[in-house]
């Protein structure tokens, strides 16, 4: 909700994307909260339906992921936002070598009259360094920042193809400690220093990390626990799923936890 409150109140205060400055948010967030899920949908219906005061001619939209892996679950989110789009707002499209859609008549016959909306959506990888050039990108993700390995020429790439105006870019991470271009456009934008909108998402905001109490079971709270529980208002059942998480999955490190989340 915060993320689209962020956009919406963008296209509001600049309702002529002539003169919309292009719009920078980045986000510090736990794993699984559906940051990436949003930005695709949000990207996904800017090509090909449009957003407030906008058209869907002639956009392009690119997701970089951190590896293959990554980049294919976005393709295949892709493709299911393209299948269950209702046929009657779905436009013409092709598919193109790899990954991604172009939305365009795929009848090259036909093409010269009727193109379609001529917009792409595009998934490429960290790993290539010259992502995003031969495009102007007008709706940029950068996804899981700050497990890439070269981050700073890939960006530097990447932000040379979007626009001053009538755009958006979004740079999503979690966080894997201090130093690197992650932390260091966070730190940035936290001071003002940047003109990117610094979004915090901690773990304990996403409702299921949950761990139910059994029966007549209490929780006896540690000093760090107290503090967070004063700092944040946490639940017992919060408590339970983040000593679990640390047990189970982070064999016992605490400071990993606080790391990753």
């Amino acid at each position: 909700d915060r993320l689209n409150k962020i956009i919406n109140d963008h296209y509001e205060k600049y309702p002529n994307p002539d003169t919309r400055p292009t719009l920078y948010i980045i986000i510090l967030k736990a794993r699984q909260q559906g940051m990436s899920t949003f930005t695709e949908g949000l990207f996904f219906k800017a090509i090909t339906l449009g957003l407030p005061n906008d058209n869907p001619f002639n956009k392009v939209a690119m997701i970089v992921s951190y590896d293959d892996d990554s980049a294919n679950t976005i393709n295949d989110m892709s493709r299911r936002y393209l299948q269950y789009l209702p046929d009657v707002i779905k436009p013409m499209y092709r598919p193109i070598r790899g990954k991604g859609i172009f939305f365009e008549n795929p009848n090259r016959e036909e093409f010269k009259t009727k193109p379609g909306l001529q917009s792409k959506f595009l998934i490429d990888t960290a790993n290539n360094k010259n992502a995003g050039s031969g495009y102007t990108i007008n709706y940029l993700h950068i996804s899981e920042l700050a497990k890439w390995q070269d981050a700073e020429t890939t960006m530097t790439s990447l932000l040379q193809s979007v626009p001053d105006y009538n755009g958006i870019g979004i740079v999503e991470s979690t966080a894997m400690g201090v130093g690197g271009y992650f932390y260091d456009l966070w730190m940035k934008a936290e001071q003002g220093l940047n003109n990117y909108v610094p979004l915090f998402i901690p773990w304990y905001e996403h409702k299921e990390y949950v761990t139910p109490l059994e029966k007549g079971e209490t929780l006896r709270l540690d000093d760090v626990e107290v503090q967070l529980r004063e700092m944040y208002n946490l639940t017992d059942e919060q408590f339970k799923w983040r000593r679990k998480t640390i047990q189970d999955k982070l064999n016992g490190d605490s400071e990993k936890f606080n790391r990753l989340s």
